[in-house]
């Protein structure tokens, strides 16, 4: 099974803005956030291993520091959850990777996420 390449609709990721109000943030304006500071990369785990979506890199889990971890909860439907990671490798590409949490993640991000032990997340 393959992460899912694709940005859903809406997300419930609460954050402080201006320490006096809450604002919602959803999947794509915290991707599109990534990718104005660097995060251009759109990554998936392919062979146990983290793959750039043209295929011409991959890396191991000991070449991979996440550096922060979002988690978007749509509480009107549990289907519609995702994780996204804000990672960067030892060459210094840096990109997103997205799964969704507990049963319905997919397996093979999940793994691999869990052998990466260089975190870095704030």
């Amino acid at each position: 099974m393959m992460a899912f390449n694709f940005l859903p609709p809406r997300y419930d990721m609460i954050t402080k803005k201006n320490n006096s109000s809450l604002k919602t943030k959803t999947l794509s304006e915290r991707a599109n956030e990534a990718y104005d500071h660097g995060y251009s990369e759109i990554f998936k785990v392919i062979d146990k291993k983290l793959t750039t979506a043209d295929g011409k890199f991959s890396f191991e889990p000991t070449d991979v520091t996440i550096n922060n971890t979002y988690r978007f909860d749509n509480h009107s439907d549990p289907l519609d959850t995702s994780i996204l990671y804000l990672v960067e490798t030892r060459t210094g590409k840096k990109g997103t990777l997205i799964d969704a949490p507990g049963g319905y993640a997919d397996v093979v991000v999940s793994n691999f996420v869990r052998e990466v032990s260089n975190r870095q997340e704030k």
